[in-house]
């Protein structure tokens, strides 16, 4: 197999290009674990000891809550250079990283207490909740799943509707009142649901509290613009766009790797029945460049869009992002994921039974691909949202 490669950063962002310096540094860990993580479900703890000693948790929290308040350019780097490695750490690192950007929102005291210990890690994950106001604080019930990193997590977050003396909430439009509230993590219930085909060391459980007293300043309106505290640029993203192009990073560290597994399978197999190497094929040559020309065009696509909707919104100002970068940050991604997705299907098969054994290292990443692909973020359908907007329409604005 060829040397991981890790992707070039710009000498002038030294602080933000250390966070690839951070990944080469617990590489060599992550190779040793990547076959344990997937076998266990779960993340071993000296990795996760790893993790946090180079900070990894807290690249996208603001820096004035000691975070790294990465550029998303960046972040789409270092999930790809996790991911080449093992897809399921990258994904609980994205996530969960993801997650703390709401600390730009929160409470500045409750973002300390949440965020205030070098080890605290927030995740959550869709679900349902009732939260009531009672005596000044919120009593949340609720169950929610797909909590991925929620075994490294420290707190978690719940989205309820919020009720008060009986009364469900509403906005002015009609529409129920939601906040996400977050809790420590100790005092939820956890259910072991996570028996997946790929992507199995996210430990994405679900997990349930029942009458818990959360503190009003504990909550937040996921993506809002009017409670935003904090106004770095970082924090005009919502969810939904850093979800999308770190995910998207993640297809294509897990592309990467595929391909160099198979060529390194093609230079020495030779098929059954054939006396030439795979490499020998003339077909295999052509597919070989083919996918290589489909995963470096995806990344430079990827990467340009990143930049270029992060410069736009930097040198703006702005407090939200226009609807056509947004736009255009889903199309990079969603086009990303179905591509990569084609060249792991093909590295996989081309490679032949060598690839169906758990001991090859081909066979984990495809099963993490599909696991990838089968996510809100590798959705088809995400396309005619893309074209909706190119011609004139107006897409559904919460996939977007």
């Amino acid at each position: 197999m060829r040397a991981l490669r890790i992707p070039a950063f710009a000498e002038s962002e030294p602080a933000n290009g250390d966070y690839l310096a951070r990944v080469a540094a617990v590489s060599p860990l992550l190779e040793e674990v990547a076959g344990e993580i997937d076998k266990a479900g779960d993340l071993p703890p000296r990795l996760v000891d790893a993790l946090h000693g180079q900070e990894m948790y807290r690249m996208l929290l603001p820096s004035d809550l000691g975070g790294g308040q990465l550029d998303p350019r960046i972040f789409v780097e270092v999930m790809e250079a996790i991911a080449r490695i093992d897809a399921s750490t990258a994904w609980c690192v994205g996530q969960t990283a993801s997650c703390s950007m709401s600390a730009a929102a929160m409470d500045p005291a409750a973002a300390r207490e949440v965020f205030g210990e070098d080890r605290s890690v927030l995740a959550w994950g869709p679900g349902r909740g009732r939260a009531d106001i009672v005596d000044g604080a919120y009593v949340l019930t609720g169950e929610w799943n797909f909590g991925s990193g929620s075994h490294q997590a420290t707190w978690l977050g719940g989205m309820a509707m919020i009720f008060e003396n009986g009364k469900q909430l509403l906005e002015p439009s009609g529409k129920p009142v939601t906040r996400t509230l977050i809790f420590p993590a100790k005092e939820a219930t956890f259910k072991p649901v996570w028996d997946v085909i790929g992507l199995r060391g996210t430990g994405s459980d679900g997990y349930s509290v029942e009458n818990l007293r959360v503190p009003l300043t504990h909550s937040i309106v996921q993506d809002s613009i009017d409670e935003r505290r904090n106004r770095a640029a970082l924090y005009a993203y919502t969810s939904r766009n850093i979800y999308a192009t770190g995910f998207a990073g993640i297809a294509l560290g897990v592309a990467t790797s595929m391909l160099d597994i198979f060529i390194d399978i093609a230079r020495n197999k030779v098929p059954k029945g054939q006396t030439a190497t795979l490499k020998s094929s003339t077909s295999i040559q052509a597919q070989v460049a083919e996918c290589t020309a489909i995963v470096e065009s995806c990344r430079h696509y990827l990467r340009n869009t990143v930049d270029r909707v992060w410069q736009d919104l930097c040198a703006s100002g702005a407090d939200s992002m226009p609807m056509g970068d947004r736009v255009a940050l889903r199309l990079a991604a969603s086009h990303t994921i179905r591509q990569c997705a084609k060249v792991g299907e093909f590295a996989f098969h081309a490679a032949g039974a060598t690839a169906i054994f758990s001991g090859n290292p081909i066979e984990r990443r495809y099963r993490d691909m599909i696991a990838l692909r089968q996510h809100m973020q590798g959705r088809d359908d995400l396309f005619e949202l893309c074209g909706q907007y190119l011609l004139g329409d107006t897409p559904e604005f919460v996939l977007v």
